[in-house]
């Protein structure tokens, strides 16, 4: 079996080796991000958005802004029912996100997620 390659497909070759590299160069970016922060609130909104990465949005305590992160985990968050109203903590640079259901007026740890 012989492969005949011309300069075109090796191009074309190049350019999708380096956008999968890419790719991953901005996921790690990203994760790397979340990591450094911290997170402390309520969820005030959340849904999946699509390629299995599912967006929190964030009211801090005491504060009338949000705050929005993606998480690349879908499953966790449909296992585990995270939903408006639960509470979010993470310390910065830590890997480790806590989730904290409300069960009569108190907050409970339900769940963590490791990055």
């Amino acid at each position: 079996m012989q492969f005949n390659f011309n300069k075109y497909s090796i191009l074309v070759f190049l350019f999708f080796i380096s956008f999968i590299v890419f790719l991953n160069i901005k996921s790690k970016i990203k994760k790397d991000k979340l990591i450094k922060k911290e997170l402390a609130g309520i969820i005030a909104s959340s849904g999946g958005i699509g390629k299995g990465i599912y967006r929190l949005e964030i009211k801090k305590h005491n504060e009338i802004e949000t705050e929005l992160i993606d998480i690349s985990d879908f499953l966790f968050f449909k296992e585990n029912n995270i939903i408006y109203g639960d509470s979010i903590y993470k310390s910065s640079n830590s890997k480790t996100i806590f989730f904290f259901k409300k069960n009569d007026n108190e907050y409970k740890l339900c769940c963590e997620l490791i990055l």
